[in-house]
């Protein structure tokens, strides 16, 4: 008996929130409506940095193990097997490291992509959000080609699904455009925690070096030093806390503050 009545308050119970069943919650972002304004606009701007962080306080110290900068012997970290040269694609910081940065190249897809239908943002803040988003995207593109080789390109007008890896160098030149649009269009701000006509610079001239482009590499360090950036006068201070301040320390020109 109790199961039939259980059975009976169920049915009752689909049948009168059939309807509300079928709506779209008000909490939820829905894709076709989403990005209205300039507010939505920085708030998927900001989804995008935060991929810089990824919630995770060891991530940059688990990068940098990736490389030769660093070595551990720690197996519980998950990293000692790229200094033994034995990691593989089933690895599970090379897996956290394309996810992150596809997840960030995905946002920023999306972002320019909507952005031109969106005519509650005005041309001028149109175009400086497009000019942000296009060096974010250019610079997580450069993290994968430096640490993968061949990767998908996509940018927002590509399908989603099913692309195959492309020849690197035409993922450069995707990411030397979106560099040359940033710096035609993003201001020379002072806050070295966004993107800014320096740091459009100086990911063009790390991506020079990866070329062996001697000439960019020179013409990009003359164009960084005429906004007044130089070197700091304390290389032992770059790595304690005094070194980290922007107005004072005219080397930063980008950083990512993870948390303490």
């Amino acid at each position: 008996m109790k199961r039939i009545t259980i059975v009976i308050v169920l049915l009752a119970g689909l049948c009168s929130c059939s309807g509300f069943l079928e709506k779209i919650p008000t909490t939820s972002v829905n894709p076709d409506t989403y990005l209205k304004n300039e507010e939505e606009a920085y708030s998927l701007m900001w989804a995008i940095y935060n991929n810089f962080y990824d919630g995770n306080k060891m991530a940059p110290y688990m990068i940098d193990m990736m490389t030769d900068n660093v070595y551990t012997s720690n197996p519980s970290l998950g990293v000692n097997e790229f200094a033994a040269g034995t990691q593989n694609p089933l690895s599970v910081w090379t897996e956290h490291k394309w996810t992150t940065d596809f997840r960030a190249i995905a946002r920023a897809n999306y972002l320019l992509r909507k952005l031109p239908g969106c005519d509650k943002i005005d041309e001028k803040t149109s175009l400086a959000i497009a000019a942000e988003t296009r060096f974010l995207r250019a610079w997580f593109y450069y993290d994968l080609v430096i640490f993968y080789g061949r990767v998908p390109l996509l940018n927002e007008e590509t399908p989603l699904q099913d692309m195959p890896r492309e020849e690197i160098g035409k993922v450069l030149d995707q990411i030397k455009e979106d560099i040359a649009f940033a710096i035609e269009n993003l201001s020379n701000k002072t806050d070295p925690e966004r993107a800014s006509v320096g740091a459009a610079y100086g990911l063009r001239l790390r991506v020079a070096q990866y070329e062996n482009d001697h000439q960019t590499v020179i013409d990009c360090a003359n164009a960084i030093e005429a906004m007044g950036y130089r070197l700091y006068d304390s290389y032992k201070d770059l790595f304690l806390e005094i070194g980290h301040d922007a107005p004072a320390n005219k080397e930063i020109i980008f950083k990512i503050p993870y948390e303490k």
